[in-house]
Protein backbone atom coordinates (compact mmCIF):
# COMPACT_ATOMS: atom_id res chain seq x y z
CA UNK A 1 0.00 0.00 0.00
CA UNK A 2 1.69 3.47 -1.05
CA UNK A 3 1.89 6.41 1.62
CA UNK A 4 3.20 9.78 2.10
CA UNK A 5 4.80 11.45 4.81
CA UNK A 6 5.55 14.95 5.08
CA UNK A 7 8.61 16.92 6.24
CA UNK A 8 9.10 20.57 7.25
CA UNK A 9 11.97 22.53 7.29
CA UNK A 10 13.39 25.53 7.88
CA UNK A 11 15.23 27.64 5.22
CA UNK A 12 16.32 30.96 5.39
CA UNK A 13 13.54 32.02 7.73
CA UNK A 14 10.82 30.21 5.88
CA UNK A 15 8.42 26.91 6.30
CA UNK A 16 8.62 24.41 3.21
CA UNK A 17 7.07 21.09 2.99
CA UNK A 18 8.42 18.21 1.20
CA UNK A 19 6.30 15.62 0.30
CA UNK A 20 7.45 11.57 -0.40
CA UNK A 21 5.45 9.13 -2.31
CA UNK A 22 6.60 5.43 -1.42
CA UNK A 23 6.07 1.63 -1.38
CA UNK A 24 7.17 1.95 2.45
CA UNK A 25 6.78 5.20 5.05
CA UNK A 26 9.30 7.82 3.95
CA UNK A 27 12.83 7.23 5.49
CA UNK A 28 14.36 10.54 6.09
CA UNK A 29 17.82 10.84 7.61
CA UNK A 30 19.95 13.42 9.04
CA UNK A 31 23.48 13.35 9.66
CA UNK A 32 24.76 16.72 10.90
CA UNK A 33 24.26 19.20 8.03
CA UNK A 34 23.20 16.39 5.55
CA UNK A 35 19.38 15.52 4.89
CA UNK A 36 18.52 12.06 2.90
CA UNK A 37 15.99 9.76 2.53
CA UNK A 38 17.55 6.48 2.56
CA UNK A 39 14.57 4.88 0.59
CA UNK A 40 15.88 4.14 -3.21
CA UNK A 41 11.83 4.38 -4.43
CA UNK A 42 11.16 7.63 -2.95
CA UNK A 43 9.64 10.31 -5.39
CA UNK A 44 10.20 14.14 -3.64
CA UNK A 45 8.06 17.13 -4.35
CA UNK A 46 8.10 20.77 -4.53
CA UNK A 47 5.00 22.67 -4.53
CA UNK A 48 2.94 19.45 -5.11
CA UNK A 49 1.52 16.71 -2.92
CA UNK A 50 1.61 14.18 -5.86
CA UNK A 51 5.28 13.38 -7.11
CA UNK A 52 5.04 11.38 -10.28
CA UNK A 53 8.90 11.34 -10.54
CA UNK A 54 12.21 11.30 -8.65
CA UNK A 55 12.33 15.10 -7.97
CA UNK A 56 8.80 17.40 -8.88
CA UNK A 57 9.34 20.75 -8.28
CA UNK A 58 5.76 23.26 -9.02
CA UNK A 59 5.39 26.49 -8.44
CA UNK A 60 2.73 29.63 -8.84
CA UNK A 61 2.90 32.08 -11.73
CA UNK A 62 5.75 34.28 -12.18
CA UNK A 63 7.42 32.43 -9.18
CA UNK A 64 10.60 30.57 -9.97
CA UNK A 65 11.13 26.91 -10.06
CA UNK A 66 13.88 26.11 -8.82
CA UNK A 67 17.03 28.91 -7.51
CA UNK A 68 20.07 27.92 -5.91
CA UNK A 69 22.61 30.15 -5.00
CA UNK A 70 26.36 30.12 -3.26
CA UNK A 71 27.27 31.19 0.30
CA UNK A 72 27.43 34.82 -1.17
CA UNK A 73 24.25 34.77 -2.20
CA UNK A 74 24.55 34.88 -5.98
CA UNK A 75 22.31 33.29 -7.94
CA UNK A 76 24.31 30.00 -9.82
CA UNK A 77 21.07 28.17 -11.51
CA UNK A 78 17.43 28.86 -11.72
CA UNK A 79 14.54 26.99 -13.50
CA UNK A 80 11.36 29.34 -14.23
CA UNK A 81 7.90 28.65 -14.12
CA UNK A 82 7.89 29.15 -17.72
CA UNK A 83 10.45 26.27 -18.44
CA UNK A 84 12.97 28.97 -19.15
CA UNK A 85 17.00 27.66 -17.48
CA UNK A 86 19.23 30.46 -16.35
CA UNK A 87 23.36 29.69 -15.48
CA UNK A 88 24.59 32.59 -13.53
CA UNK A 89 21.04 34.64 -13.51
CA UNK A 90 17.81 34.74 -11.27
CA UNK A 91 16.09 35.63 -14.59
CA UNK A 92 16.42 34.09 -17.36
CA UNK A 93 15.47 35.24 -20.86
CA UNK A 94 15.44 32.13 -23.14
CA UNK A 95 14.80 28.37 -22.98
CA UNK A 96 18.87 28.67 -21.96
CA UNK A 97 20.17 31.81 -20.72
CA UNK A 98 23.89 31.76 -19.78
CA UNK A 99 25.90 34.43 -17.98
CA UNK A 100 29.29 33.83 -17.80
CA UNK A 101 32.28 31.62 -19.32
CA UNK A 102 30.61 27.85 -20.45
CA UNK A 103 32.71 25.07 -20.95
CA UNK A 104 31.43 21.41 -22.25
CA UNK A 105 33.20 18.66 -23.18
CA UNK A 106 32.02 16.61 -26.04
CA UNK A 107 30.06 17.08 -29.61
CA UNK A 108 27.45 20.01 -29.55
CA UNK A 109 24.64 20.08 -32.37
CA UNK A 110 22.47 22.94 -33.34
CA UNK A 111 19.42 21.66 -35.23
CA UNK A 112 20.80 18.18 -35.18
CA UNK A 113 20.50 15.63 -32.78
CA UNK A 114 23.63 13.18 -33.75
CA UNK A 115 26.72 15.81 -34.28
CA UNK A 116 30.07 14.59 -35.77
CA UNK A 117 32.36 17.16 -34.42
CA UNK A 118 33.01 19.69 -31.43
CA UNK A 119 29.94 21.69 -33.26
CA UNK A 120 27.76 20.72 -35.53
CA UNK A 121 25.31 22.96 -37.18
CA UNK A 122 21.76 21.81 -39.13
CA UNK A 123 20.92 25.31 -40.79
CA UNK A 124 22.79 28.91 -41.88
CA UNK A 125 25.55 30.46 -39.26
CA UNK A 126 25.35 34.24 -38.81
CA UNK A 127 28.20 36.53 -37.88
CA UNK A 128 26.76 39.89 -36.81
CA UNK A 129 30.20 41.30 -36.52
CA UNK A 130 33.69 40.04 -36.19
CA UNK A 131 33.80 37.48 -38.83
CA UNK A 132 35.23 33.72 -38.11
CA UNK A 133 38.49 33.19 -36.65
CA UNK A 134 40.29 30.20 -38.34
CA UNK A 135 43.48 28.10 -36.43
CA UNK A 136 46.06 29.79 -37.96
CA UNK A 137 44.99 32.60 -36.21
CA UNK A 138 43.44 34.53 -39.13
CA UNK A 139 40.24 36.44 -38.75
CA UNK A 140 37.82 36.37 -42.11
CA UNK A 141 35.07 39.30 -42.11
CA UNK A 142 33.94 38.55 -45.74
CA UNK A 143 32.79 35.48 -47.59
CA UNK A 144 35.50 35.93 -50.37
CA UNK A 145 39.16 36.96 -49.91
CA UNK A 146 39.63 38.77 -53.09
CA UNK A 147 43.15 38.11 -54.97
CA UNK A 148 44.62 40.25 -57.87
CA UNK A 149 42.82 40.26 -60.73
CA UNK A 150 44.34 37.83 -63.48
CA UNK A 151 43.80 38.76 -67.40
CA UNK A 152 41.25 38.84 -69.14
CA UNK A 153 39.62 35.56 -70.77
CA UNK A 154 38.27 35.46 -74.31
CA UNK A 155 34.78 36.61 -74.17
CA UNK A 156 32.80 33.22 -74.22
CA UNK A 157 29.86 32.24 -76.71
CA UNK A 158 26.64 33.51 -76.16
CA UNK A 159 24.25 31.71 -74.15
CA UNK A 160 20.92 31.15 -74.50
CA UNK A 161 18.29 33.32 -73.38
CA UNK A 162 17.03 33.09 -70.20
CA UNK A 163 13.42 33.32 -68.76
CA UNK A 164 11.47 36.40 -68.70
CA UNK A 165 12.04 38.28 -65.20
CA UNK A 166 9.62 39.27 -62.92
CA UNK A 167 7.46 42.22 -63.64
CA UNK A 168 9.36 45.21 -62.48
CA UNK A 169 7.40 48.11 -60.05
CA UNK A 170 4.29 49.85 -60.66
CA UNK A 171 5.35 53.10 -62.07
CA UNK A 172 4.58 56.30 -60.50
CA UNK A 173 0.62 57.36 -60.98
CA UNK A 174 -0.11 59.65 -64.01
CA UNK A 175 -1.85 63.19 -63.75
CA UNK A 176 -5.44 63.53 -62.71
CA UNK A 177 -7.19 63.40 -66.55
CA UNK A 178 -10.15 65.40 -66.95
CA UNK A 179 -13.34 65.38 -65.03
CA UNK A 180 -16.39 63.04 -66.34
CA UNK A 181 -19.75 63.93 -67.55
CA UNK A 182 -22.19 63.76 -64.36
CA UNK A 183 -23.90 60.24 -64.44
CA UNK A 184 -27.84 60.27 -64.47
CA UNK A 185 -29.54 61.16 -60.85
CA UNK A 186 -30.05 58.24 -58.79
CA UNK A 187 -34.03 57.16 -57.97
CA UNK A 188 -34.86 59.30 -54.83
CA UNK A 189 -33.98 57.47 -51.38
CA UNK A 190 -36.87 56.78 -49.26
CA UNK A 191 -38.00 59.45 -46.56
CA UNK A 192 -36.42 59.10 -43.06
CA UNK A 193 -38.38 58.93 -39.58
CA UNK A 194 -39.48 62.24 -38.18
CA UNK A 195 -37.28 63.08 -35.18
CA UNK A 196 -38.41 63.79 -31.78
CA UNK A 197 -40.43 67.46 -31.27
CA UNK A 198 -37.87 69.74 -29.94
CA UNK A 199 -38.36 71.85 -26.93
CA UNK A 200 -41.14 74.86 -27.05
CA UNK A 201 -39.39 77.95 -28.12
CA UNK A 202 -39.62 81.45 -26.62
CA UNK A 203 -40.42 84.93 -28.27
CA UNK A 204 -38.26 87.14 -25.55
CA UNK A 205 -35.37 86.60 -28.30
CA UNK A 206 -34.21 88.45 -31.15
CA UNK A 207 -32.14 87.40 -33.61
CA UNK A 208 -29.55 89.96 -35.08
CA UNK A 209 -26.75 90.49 -37.60
CA UNK A 210 -24.05 88.09 -35.57
CA UNK A 211 -25.60 88.36 -31.76
CA UNK A 212 -29.21 87.38 -30.36
CA UNK A 213 -30.12 89.48 -27.68
CA UNK A 214 -33.14 89.79 -24.92
CA UNK A 215 -34.48 92.48 -22.54
CA UNK A 216 -35.95 89.84 -20.15
CA UNK A 217 -33.72 87.88 -16.96
CA UNK A 218 -31.56 85.08 -18.22
CA UNK A 219 -31.32 82.03 -15.79
CA UNK A 220 -28.67 78.98 -16.07
CA UNK A 221 -29.83 76.25 -13.87
CA UNK A 222 -32.09 78.18 -12.10
CA UNK A 223 -35.81 78.94 -12.79
CA UNK A 224 -36.18 82.35 -11.87
CA UNK A 225 -33.78 84.52 -12.53
CA UNK A 226 -33.52 88.16 -10.21
CA UNK A 227 -30.49 89.49 -12.45
CA UNK A 228 -30.27 89.82 -16.38
CA UNK A 229 -27.78 86.95 -15.77
CA UNK A 230 -27.60 84.67 -13.25
CA UNK A 231 -25.60 81.56 -13.63
CA UNK A 232 -26.30 78.55 -10.18
CA UNK A 233 -22.79 76.47 -11.07
CA UNK A 234 -19.41 76.56 -12.60
CA UNK A 235 -18.52 79.18 -15.35
CA UNK A 236 -15.81 77.51 -17.17
CA UNK A 237 -14.16 79.37 -20.32
CA UNK A 238 -10.80 81.45 -20.66
CA UNK A 239 -10.87 84.52 -20.04
CA UNK A 240 -8.27 87.42 -20.21
CA UNK A 241 -7.67 90.03 -17.30
CA UNK A 242 -10.62 93.28 -17.80
CA UNK A 243 -12.57 90.99 -20.74
CA UNK A 244 -15.50 90.53 -18.30
CA UNK A 245 -17.23 93.71 -16.47
CA UNK A 246 -18.40 92.24 -13.45
CA UNK A 247 -19.60 95.71 -12.04
CA UNK A 248 -19.81 99.37 -13.19
CA UNK A 249 -21.11 102.49 -12.06
CA UNK A 250 -21.40 104.98 -15.33
CA UNK A 251 -21.31 108.44 -13.65
CA UNK A 252 -20.89 110.66 -10.65
CA UNK A 253 -18.79 113.48 -8.75
CA UNK A 254 -18.28 115.62 -6.22
CA UNK A 255 -17.39 119.61 -5.33
CA UNK A 256 -15.51 118.37 -1.95
CA UNK A 257 -12.41 119.87 -1.07
CA UNK A 258 -11.13 116.70 1.01
CA UNK A 259 -11.60 112.53 -0.85
CA UNK A 260 -14.99 111.78 -0.17
CA UNK A 261 -17.38 107.88 -1.26
CA UNK A 262 -19.02 108.78 -4.44
CA UNK A 263 -19.43 105.20 -5.38
CA UNK A 264 -19.21 101.93 -3.85
CA UNK A 265 -19.49 98.04 -4.56
CA UNK A 266 -19.44 95.42 -1.85
CA UNK A 267 -17.82 92.30 -2.93
CA UNK A 268 -19.75 88.56 -2.79
CA UNK A 269 -16.86 86.61 -3.41
CA UNK A 270 -12.68 87.34 -2.70
CA UNK A 271 -10.34 87.25 -5.11
CA UNK A 272 -8.14 89.93 -7.26
CA UNK A 273 -10.42 92.44 -9.55
CA UNK A 274 -9.08 94.94 -11.83
CA UNK A 275 -10.97 98.29 -11.39
CA UNK A 276 -11.27 101.03 -14.38
CA UNK A 277 -12.46 104.52 -14.46
CA UNK A 278 -11.95 107.72 -15.65
CA UNK A 279 -11.16 111.24 -14.16
CA UNK A 280 -12.76 114.70 -15.41
CA UNK A 281 -11.76 117.53 -13.96
CA UNK A 282 -13.61 120.94 -14.55
CA UNK A 283 -10.71 122.37 -17.22
CA UNK A 284 -12.91 125.97 -17.84
CA UNK A 285 -11.83 126.64 -14.15
CA UNK A 286 -8.51 125.00 -14.12
CA UNK A 287 -9.60 122.99 -11.46
CA UNK A 288 -7.29 120.23 -10.48
CA UNK A 289 -9.35 116.14 -10.12
CA UNK A 290 -8.48 113.47 -7.51
CA UNK A 291 -9.54 110.00 -7.26
CA UNK A 292 -8.06 107.00 -5.08
CA UNK A 293 -9.68 103.16 -4.66
CA UNK A 294 -10.53 102.58 -0.88
CA UNK A 295 -11.16 99.34 0.58
CA UNK A 296 -13.20 99.25 4.25
CA UNK A 297 -12.54 102.80 4.35
CA UNK A 298 -8.27 101.87 4.09
CA UNK A 299 -6.47 103.13 1.14
CA UNK A 300 -5.55 100.74 -1.16
CA UNK A 301 -5.00 102.52 -4.83
CA UNK A 302 -3.04 105.00 -6.50
CA UNK A 303 -4.15 108.22 -5.66
CA UNK A 304 -4.47 109.48 -8.93
CA UNK A 305 -4.84 112.96 -10.42
CA UNK A 306 -5.50 115.16 -13.68
CA UNK A 307 -6.69 118.73 -15.16
CA UNK A 308 -8.57 117.63 -17.67
CA UNK A 309 -9.89 113.67 -18.55
CA UNK A 310 -7.77 110.14 -18.08
CA UNK A 311 -8.63 106.88 -17.68
CA UNK A 312 -6.86 104.84 -14.72
CA UNK A 313 -6.56 100.94 -14.38
CA UNK A 314 -5.47 98.90 -11.52
CA UNK A 315 -5.48 95.58 -9.94
CA UNK A 316 -6.58 95.23 -6.19
CA UNK A 317 -5.81 91.69 -4.78
CA UNK A 318 -6.66 90.01 -1.69
CA UNK A 319 -10.18 91.07 -1.31
CA UNK A 320 -12.23 88.72 0.66
CA UNK A 321 -16.03 88.24 0.47
CA UNK A 322 -18.05 91.23 2.34
CA UNK A 323 -15.07 94.41 1.27
CA UNK A 324 -16.73 97.39 0.14
CA UNK A 325 -14.21 98.83 -2.68
CA UNK A 326 -15.10 102.88 -3.01
CA UNK A 327 -14.12 105.20 -5.12
CA UNK A 328 -12.83 108.50 -3.49
CA UNK A 329 -12.91 112.04 -5.33
CA UNK A 330 -12.14 115.84 -4.47
CA UNK A 331 -11.44 118.69 -6.20
CA UNK A 332 -9.87 122.41 -5.68
CA UNK A 333 -11.52 125.51 -5.66
CA UNK A 334 -14.92 123.81 -4.88
CA UNK A 335 -15.48 122.98 -8.57
CA UNK A 336 -17.25 119.89 -9.83
CA UNK A 337 -15.01 116.84 -10.47
CA UNK A 338 -16.47 113.77 -11.79
CA UNK A 339 -15.76 110.24 -12.65
CA UNK A 340 -17.33 108.03 -15.52
CA UNK A 341 -17.52 104.15 -16.05
CA UNK A 342 -15.97 103.32 -12.50
CA UNK A 343 -15.86 99.62 -13.36
CA UNK A 344 -14.86 96.41 -11.54
CA UNK A 345 -13.47 93.50 -14.05
CA UNK A 346 -12.02 89.99 -13.75
CA UNK A 347 -8.71 90.32 -12.25
CA UNK A 348 -5.75 88.04 -13.09
CA UNK A 349 -6.74 85.21 -10.54
CA UNK A 350 -9.90 84.11 -8.89
CA UNK A 351 -12.51 86.98 -9.37
CA UNK A 352 -14.69 88.32 -7.40
CA UNK A 353 -18.70 89.75 -7.56
CA UNK A 354 -20.71 92.44 -5.92
CA UNK A 355 -23.51 92.53 -4.15
CA UNK A 356 -24.82 95.61 -3.73
CA UNK A 357 -23.65 98.64 -5.31
CA UNK A 358 -23.49 102.35 -3.22
CA UNK A 359 -25.38 105.57 -5.25
CA UNK A 360 -23.99 108.88 -3.45
CA UNK A 361 -26.28 111.17 -2.06
CA UNK A 362 -27.66 113.30 -4.92
CA UNK A 363 -26.19 116.78 -5.30
CA UNK A 364 -22.84 116.01 -5.35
Amino acid sequence: MMSRSKLFFCLAGATVSFYMVSATPAQWTQDGTLLYNTNQDSQVGIGTTSPISRLQVEGNYGANLLKIRNYLGQTKLTVSNNGYMGLGTWNPLEQLHVIGNSIISGYVGIGTTNPGQQLSVAGTIESIYGGFKFPDGSTQTTATLTGPQGPKGDTGDTGPQGSKGDTGDTGPQGSKGDTGDTGPQGAKGDTGDTGPQGPSGTSSWSDGTGNVTTDVNVGIGVSEPAYKLEVQGLIVGQFLPGEIILAISQYGGTREYNLTNVAEFRLGQGGTIRIDFTLIADTLNGATAYGQIYKDNLAVGILRSTTNSNTFTEDISGLSPGNSLQLRMSSTGGYYASYNDFALKIGAGPFCTYMSTYAPPAGF
